[in-house]
């Protein structure tokens, strides 16, 4: 590799460092098409063990077709417990907006919404613990009852928003 290679990497990850994981995705995204540069290698990547791979088709929620979270939100209700509210969040920040879902982030979103959650760890606990499992926890940081967890919605929690956002579930 080229020394100039070398630094131009350099200086981009001082630059991306500071930034949340969704920003990140976006000036990277916003570079690649301003440099006409196709997205190689990203799909064939094998995913981390523990963490499911997103499914390969598009979108089958059409969660996309939502300008907004709370446009998609209004569209699911809105879900009658705090776990089913936690779970359309959710679905939305993995599936739309490609972020790390986080308890934190989902329950930020909620109160933005006006509907806040309680303890968003309890709502995520309960989605943990149903069967089929609606989402999983894939990461833990820190060693407390409070470090940051991440969680990634599975395909039986997608299939129930879908059902939310058709109004074949009870809300």
């Amino acid at each position: 590799m080229q020394d100039s290679e070398l630094e131009a990497m350099s200086a981009i990850l001082r630059s991306l460092e500071p930034l949340d994981n969704a920003a990140r995705r976006r000036v990277l995204t916003w570079a690649m098409d301003r440099l006409s540069i196709e997205e190689a290698g990203a799909a064939k990547r094998a995913p981390k063990p523990g963490v499911e791979a997103p499914s390969a088709e598009p979108n089958p929620l059409g969660l996309a077709q939502f300008a907004s979270l709370g446009d998609a939100y209004t569209a699911s209700g809105p879900p009658d417990t705090e776990s089913r509210r936690a779970l359309v969040v959710a679905a939305y920040l993995q599936e739309v907006e490609g972020c790390e879902i986080t308890g934190f982030e989902i329950n930020s979103r909620l109160k933005h919404l006006g509907f806040g959650v309680q303890n968003i760890t309890l709502a995520m606990n309960s989605l943990i613990n149903a069967r089929p499992q609606l989402a999983i926890q894939v990461r833990k940081s820190g060693a407390s009852k409070q470090a940051r967890k991440l969680y990634r919605v599975t395909a039986e929690g997608l299939k129930e928003v879908e059902a939310l956002l058709q109004g074949e579930l009870k809300r």
